[in-house]
């Protein structure tokens, strides 16, 4: 037996030509936030605001002045981490006190960082929370400062 050979097209079954033009989407407006997608991907994508990682969540001033130094607390979603920056070094009592908390120094950063249990989450970052404010009045009473402060307040 012979093989078989394709049936040619016919006129009829060949499908139409588009006059349509492509429809592009335009572009995103310089004034818009830019936004990403939480499932690359997926067609009924559900965008949010891009956030920097780690992003900072508290700040409290450690001197009396404007521009004075800083302790803040960082959450990071990437790595699953909360993190304590200084701007100048603490006392070696609050060093101690986040490394009895499982704090650990991270040298090239220059950030004190904890990572969160993933089955505590809102747990682990509370008592991060507590203790980084517990810490921060600390040295604002040991400068004699009242109270916790804010940046700009």
């Amino acid at each position: 037996m012979p093989p078989r050979r394709k049936k040619a097209a016919t006129p009829i079954e060949q499908p139409a030509p588009t006059t349509e033009p492509a429809v592009t989407p335009p572009p995103p407006s310089a004034t818009e936030p830019e936004t990403r997608s939480i499932h690359p991907g997926d067609a009924g994508d559900v965008q949010r605001p891009w956030q920097p990682d780690p992003f900072p969540l508290m700040t409290i001033a450690l001197s009396a002045e404007r521009d004075g130094p800083t302790m803040t607390f960082f959450r990071s979603n990437k790595y699953n981490q909360l993190a304590i920056r200084f701007d100048a070094r603490p006392a070696a009592e609050c060093r101690e006190r986040l490394r009895e908390d499982g704090w650990r120094w991270r040298e090239t950063e220059g950030v004190w960082t904890k990572q969160m249990d993933r089955e505590r989450r809102a747990r682990s970052h509370l008592e991060a929370e507590r203790l980084f404010v517990e810490i921060g009045e600390a040295i604002r009473a040991d400068l004699g400062l009242s109270g916790r402060s804010a940046v700009g307040e």
